[in-house]
C-alpha cells in the first residue's frame, strides 16, 4: 500500500454496501482499452450524510487504469493521494453494484478475520459492522481478532490511518489492541 490511492465517491441518494460486497467502477476519460473497461473494488468506508452516501475505497495503482489513476490523484498530506469525484474538474465516475455475498456474523461469539497484503482491505467492512454492532448491543462477538500479514512494510504504513479510524469508532472503551 505504498502507492495507495483513497478513491471517494459521492453519491446524490443513500447507497446500501454490505460487508463482503464491491462495487465496479467506469472512468471512460481514463480507459486505455476501452470505454467500458471497468474495476472492482471493496467499498472501505461507507459514510451516510442527508440523502447522499460517501462511498471510499482504496486503490494499489499497478499498471494501466491503476497506474493513470495514481497520476491523476492529488496529494493531500504527505503519504496520502485521493481522488475524489465528483468535483468540477474530475473524469466521469459511474459504478455498479454492489455485487458479490456478504456473510452474516452476528451470531458468533469470537470472530477471526485474516488477511495478507491488500485483502486487508475486504476485511476493513467487516471490522467496522462488528465494531459498530458491538457498540449499538446487536453483535455477540465479544472477542474480535485480525490476523494481517504484511508482505512489505509499507503496507502497513498505508493502512495504519484506515485502521485507527476503524478502531476510533469503538467508544465502549473495553478493546484491547495488540500488534
Amino acid at each position: 500500500m505504498d502507492n495507495a490511492t483513497r478513491v471517494a465517491i459521492w453519491t446524490p441518494r443513500r447507497y446500501l454496501v454490505r460487508p463482503g460486497q464491491y462495487i465496479n467502477i467506469w472512468m471512460p476519460g481514463l480507459s486505455l482499452r476501452s470505454f467500458w473497461e471497468s474495476h472492482p473494488f471493496y467499498v472501505v468506508f461507507a459514510h451516510h450524510r442527508g440523502h447522499g452516501t460517501l462511498l471510499e475505497l482504496m486503490v494499489q495503482p499497478r499498471r494501466g487504469w491503476t497506474a493513470r489513476l495514481w497520476m491523476y490523484a492529488r496529494p493531500t498530506a504527505p503519504n496520502h493521494i485521493e481522488a475524489v469525484f465528483p468535483s468540477p474538474d474530475t473524469h466521469l465516475v459511474l459504478f455498479s453494484g454492489p455485487h458479490g455475498g456478504s456473510i452474516r456474523v452476528e451470531e458468533y461469539g469470537v470472530v477471526v478475520l485474516v488477511a495478507s497484503g491488500w485483502g486487508l482491505m475486504g476485511q476493513m467492512p467487516y471490522l467496522q459492522a462488528l465494531i459498530r454492532g458491538h457498540r449499538e448491543g446487536v453483535m455477540k462477538a465479544r472477542r474480535i481478532h485480525l490476523i494481517w500479514q504484511l508482505n512489505i512494510a509499507a503496507e502497513g504504513a498505508a493502512a495504519h490511518t484506515l485502521l485507527n479510524r476503524t478502531l476510533a469508532q469503538d467508544t465502549t472503551g473495553d478493546s484491547d489492541v495488540r500488534a
